[in-house]
């Protein structure tokens, strides 16, 4: 164990209770964030408990995320009741290997009248959202591990939102002091655009998110955006930003030269991804230079939106793209860092100079050049600009797409490949230093208790 973290172990251990709908084997950003500070936290010191759904509906599995659970970490997995379970079997998607995802987004425009009407119900019956159904279960299971245990601390992350109402209950009836973590934001969440809410249920919703924000101990969240969201709302309120785990890119180095000059996007891509200018930079940059059509090859390895397979059929760009599904992190890891150039969309929304996802950190930690797109004053293209990566880009700018697609292709063609990144201001995002920085703020909450 190094020698910071043995140091350490000399300070008397307490023990948290995290409570997360996603958690291993589910595979998501908002699993990999409280894996890590659970993997780091119990090197810190801590005894760590997780209560998760033994069956929950994820879009994607990943087993091999079960490694970074420590040994010593227990994780209780409860019955859930999933109401889109029910309307995935209705609605004919698990046959077709689909789930339609909790904010039900990709409803938007739909005709099928069976989708409009599960799209009426999640925006006004289940309030704050459909995994609230998990509550009475997590709160049993979570009453029960306190009062045995003599847990410290309860930590509540979500999306999903009605995880917070869990921690609340906690904390009103059994004194606990509370975690609240906030991956994104809640009533002002993206998909919420999407559904047909009714003024009394924006006005109900609104009344939770400030109910948890006022009653927590603590809030961390992901963006300083958030932290301005929610400040005026909180006790105590922490930038806590998503980040990477060392351990993960170590004694990586990029594959053998390639003969194509590979642009990668890695995750889920989705239709407020879809960036046109992106499209038709790509598109002209083939019809101008023939060498640069002969090398080109445009990677998508994950969760693909049927808008975007379509833009990409409409520019004449699917004859160069290799599209996967779903890859175990690890390689997609190794993915990031053998790609000529990274594409990083920040989501085209309502207020979306907030939104930070947890892509650019690991994306970040590859040293693959970017192509970024998205607001140019967002919190996200703050984040490039601390790391001194190049800037972003916006989203209706092709000639700018296009100069710096052509920039890193040149240099591929030049030298066989693109350079890799050499500062180490990434590092800053560390999981492990970011685990150090909640340790330390964590065990202050708990004297002040």
């Amino acid at each position: 164990m190094p020698a910071d973290l043995l140091v350490q172990q000399t300070v008397s251990k307490k023990k948290a209770l995290i409570i997360t709908y996603y958690w291993p084997p589910a595979s998501s950003p908002g699993v990999q964030r409280w894996l890590k500070f659970v993997k780091f936290l119990d090197q810190l010191g801590w005894e760590t408990y997780v209560i998760t759904p033994k069956s929950g509906s994820y879009p994607n599995t990943d087993e091999t995320l079960l490694n970074d659970v420590p040994e010593s970490t227990r994780v209780i997995r409860t019955s859930t009741m999933e109401p889109f379970r029910i309307f995935n079997v209705l609605s004919g998607n698990l046959k077709r290997g689909k789930v339609t995802s909790v904010g039900m987004g990709d409803l938007k425009g739909s005709p099928s009248l069976i989708k409009k009407l599960a799209s009426y119900i999640r925006a006004n019956w289940f309030i704050p959202d459909a995994r609230k159904g998990w509550g009475s279960f997590a709160f049993k299971a979570a009453k029960k591990i306190i009062l045995k245990e003599n847990i410290d601390l309860v930590i509540t992350t979500g999306p999903p939102h009605s995880t917070h109402l869990v921690g609340h209950k906690l904390s009103s009836k059994l004194g606990v002091p509370w975690v609240v973590d906030f991956r994104d934001p809640w009533t002002n969440i993206y998909y919420n655009s999407f559904l047909p809410r009714t003024k009394s249920t924006i006005e109900k919703d609104r009344k939770l998110e400030t109910l948890v924000a006022t009653s927590a101990d603590l809030i961390t969240t992901v963006s300083s955006g958030l932290v301005e969201e929610f400040e005026n709302r909180a006790k105590k309120i922490m930038l806590l930003p998503n980040g990477y785990d060392h351990e993960d890119f170590s004694d990586l180095t990029p594959s053998e030269k390639s003969n194509k000059f590979e642009l990668a996007y890695i995750g889920n891509f989705k239709e407020n991804q879809n960036c046109i200018a992106l499209w038709k930079a790509l598109q002209e940059l083939i019809e101008e230079n023939k060498e640069f059509g002969k090398h080109l090859k445009l990677s998508l390895i994950g969760n693909t939106h049927s808008q975007v397979l379509t833009s990409l059929e409409e520019h004449a760009l699917l004859p160069y793209c290799s599209i996967e599904a779903f890859v175990q992190h690890h390689t997609a890891v190794r993915r990031m860092i053998d790609a000529s150039g990274l594409l990083f969309i920040i989501p085209d929304t309502g207020d979306n100079k907030k939104i930070i996802t947890g892509k650019i950190f690991e994306y970040l930690a590859s040293r693959t050049p970017l192509i970024s797109l998205g607001p140019i004053d967002g919190d996200a293209a703050n984040i490039l600009s601390d790391c001194e990566r190049s800037p972003m880009i916006d989203y209706s700018d092709k000639t700018q797409i296009k100069a710096r697609i052509f920039s890193l292709y040149t240099e591929w063609a030049n030298h066989g490949s693109t350079a890799t990144i050499e500062n180490n201001l990434h590092q800053k995002f560390s999981r492990k230093q970011l685990s150090q920085e909640l340790n330390n703020e964590l065990r202050e909450l708990l004297n002040e208790y």
